[in-house]
């Protein structure tokens, strides 16, 4: 027969063992805490190596010790955090305590949540359960507290079923029986519990302008763990749903689409605190590389992902503390990790010959994005090749669509080739695409954005924002590059008979040789004053900032650290 109590004596002995934790640290004469006006500034000094130990320290001198050996080299300020949490742990803490801990986050939170890691910052949070001085901080501090206190229970019981946190239970091997306390089993598809828990507390969260800040950031690095229940019932989610789709024998989310939500931490966004991104994954060289980087650092990126097949060939961009250089492998999956990992609240996925243009800082264009909506479409623009007048301009031709053209005005424009250039592009002419990150379940697609394996529809608009992209910056280099992109598939189908451009090039060269070839690229590449003049009259010409060179020179002044 079981035992009857978990716990033998019930909550008297519970509540005995745990008061028999926070017997109070005794102090030694003229020891104690700073006054509550003390300044925190002059606490942001690093902490020099403590000394040792001696018989006859004060329990509070013991405590200071331990955490200055912890926090050795880091600002004092984190350390003094550490003992306030310390000491409001323990019975008869000074009686000052909790207000110089509600004013440390009152005024240095940014600072806080800077350099503490995550161990401390949840030992923060929960300190305010007990201690926070309005109900906003109590009531959030305590369900924290037992939010990462049964996180770090359930957790450390997983890792004995033999399967490591980031890995799911399988949908298939679910038994039949009750749950402890007569509680109904969640819904794996269609419950709700998980996000009524994390967004009660965030609304809690915000209520108060002293807990709001480090408690939003817990919630958005649970949002953004791997490891957690919650990522694993959302695999699990999609997984029975495909299941149970499958048994119906219907194709899974064939649907008109559906509303990608938008986390609730991007409603209050602005040029200021709002952080975007570029991700590109490709075989590109370290000039191309160095160029892509550099133009999109100037242009106030936060960061830049690049996955390229040799990453070991760019050790200056991996240096660099806002590039990530990974292997590449499938475009589509390289940019949809980058997109969930949340560095920044907008990804823009791109080729590696691509490079955002702006009429205005990016950063002010999306902050003024509708809050309902997750993702725009990027007009993509093609780099024309400077030549007589335009020499010193920054020009790029755009589709019929974008400049409200039917495609008959091609043939106008490019009489030779302009029936097997789709969108008037030598290059992918498909929109590029700029998401919201921290949306669970939504992916980058060709062309569009995937959430929970449908066709996203809340999309919106950038006025002055395109993907411009350099097919070729001279003859030279379309020449160097025709190898690669001739093999690689770069090339798509034209609209007539389903032919790719890289059979017009074959023909062109049997045909001509050399001269068939720069024919085509005189004719769909060159800025040739006539096609200036036609693609401005038709809407179709887009004028942007674009020096690359002068981008590379800023943000890698040191020639010798750039491989040749």
């Amino acid at each position: 027969m079981p035992d009857p109590e978990t716990y033998h004596g019930g909550f008297a002995a519970i509540v005995t063992q745990m008061e028999g934790r926070r017997a109070p640290l005794d102090f030694a004469p003229g020891e104690g805490l700073p006054g509550a006006d003390v300044d925190f500034e002059a606490m942001k000094t690093p902490l020099s190596a403590p000394g040792d130990a001696t018989d006859g320290m004060s329990g509070f001198s013991r405590k200071r010790l331990e955490l200055q050996k912890e926090f050795e080299g880091e600002p004092e300020l984190c350390m003094f955090n550490g003992l306030l949490i310390a000491l409001l742990r323990k019975r008869d803490a000074p009686a000052h305590t909790a207000r110089l801990f509600e004013r440390l986050w009152a005024e240095q939170s940014a600072y806080l949540i800077a350099h503490l890691n995550i161990r401390w910052l949840v030992s923060s949070v929960t300190t305010f359960g007990e201690h926070g001085q309005t109900e906003p901080q109590r009531r959030t501090g305590a369900a924290m507290n037992v939010l990462f206190g049964m996180m770090k229970l359930y957790e450390s019981e997983r890792i004995y079923s033999g399967l490591p946190p980031e890995t799911p239970f399988s949908v298939t091997n679910r038994v039949t029986t009750t749950l402890p306390l007569e509680m109904d089993r969640y819904a794996m598809t269609s419950g709700g519990l998980d996000v009524n828990l994390l967004g009660r507390m965030w609304l809690d969260a915000t209520e108060d302008p002293v807990i709001a800040p480090l408690a939003c950031h817990m919630l958005e690095e649970l949002n953004t763990e791997h490891k957690s229940l919650f990522r694993r019932l959302r695999i699990m989610r999609v997984r029975a749903e495909r299941k149970r789709s499958k048994s119906q024998d219907k194709p899974l989310k064939k649907k008109e689409g559906s509303i990608a939500p938008v986390p609730l931490a991007h409603r209050d966004l602005t040029p200021d605190t709002l952080r975007w991104g570029v991700v590109a994954s490709g075989a590109q060289g370290v000039e191309s590389w160095t160029r892509f980087a550099a133009h999109h650092l100037s242009a106030g990126a936060a960061h830049v992902w690049i996955f390229d097949r040799t990453p070991e060939a760019l050790p200056h961009l991996s240096r660099h503390p806002q590039i990530t250089v990974q292997p590449a492998t499938n475009a589509l999956k390289d940019a949809n990790s980058a997109l969930q990992t949340g560095h920044v609240q907008w990804l823009a996925h791109l080729s590696p010959d691509d490079f955002l243009l702006c009429a205005h800082p990016l950063n002010e264009t999306l902050a003024k994005a509708p809050p309902d909506r997750a993702f725009a479409p990027l007009q993509a623009a093609e780099y024309l090749v400077p030549q007589g007048d335009t020499a010193k301009k920054s020009l790029f031709k755009l589709s019929p669509r974008a400049g409200g053209r039917g495609n008959d005005v091609l043939e106008d424009l490019f009489p030779n080739y302009g029936t097997y250039l789709r969108g008037g592009m030598m290059g992918n002419s498909m929109p590029r695409i700029i998401a919201r990150t921290g949306i669970p379940e939504a992916e980058f697609g060709k062309g569009q954005l995937i959430y929970d394996g449908q066709r996203a529809t809340n999309r919106t608009q950038f006025s002055g924002v395109v993907a411009g992209h350099v097919h070729a910056t001279s003859w030279e280099e379309f020449q160097q590059l025709l190898p690669r992109r001739r093999g690689d598939g770069s090339y798509q189908k034209s609209a007539k008979n389903g032919l790719h451009i890289s059979d017009i090039i074959d023909s062109l060269e049997t045909e001509a040789g050399e001269s068939g070839v720069r024919s085509l690229f005189d004719e769909t590449l060159l800025a040739r004053d006539t096609l200036v003049a036609a693609l401005d009259d038709l809407g179709m010409l887009y004028r942007g900032t674009f020096d690359p060179d002068s981008d590379v020179a800023i943000q890698f002044p040191d020639p010798d650290e750039v491989p040749v």
